[in-house]
């Protein structure tokens, strides 16, 4: 089952993910993401460099595990969003991730 996104007042919001304390949202500047590790009352930019985003996902068990979505290619971080990997493949038009473990 896929959670619900948090709700949150953040200008040009395109989609967010939480788990615990973190939470990430994907907006419509550059950079793409902002990365809160205190619910929301605190923010900082991550993804310079990363294209227009569409979805992210948290993972449960380790909230440092981040999928990031662009239109057809998957950027994962282990390290809370400060540094990102593209996943080799290139995918068809991504419109939703999770990450279940």
């Amino acid at each position: 089952m896929v959670p619900e996104p948090p709700v949150l007042s953040l200008p040009r919001l395109v989609a967010a993910a939480s788990s615990g304390s973190t939470v990430v949202a994907v907006l419509a500047l550059r950079p793409p993401l902002a990365v809160s590790h205190d619910a929301g009352l605190t923010w900082r930019e991550s993804g310079r460099g990363l294209p227009a985003g569409r979805a992210v996902a948290i993972a449960d068990d380790d909230p440092d595990t981040i999928l990031y979505a662009a239109r057809n290619r998957l950027y994962l971080s282990r390290d809370g969003g400060r540094f990102w990997q593209a996943v080799a493949v290139e995918l068809p038009e991504i419109e939703a991730v999770a990450l279940i473990g």
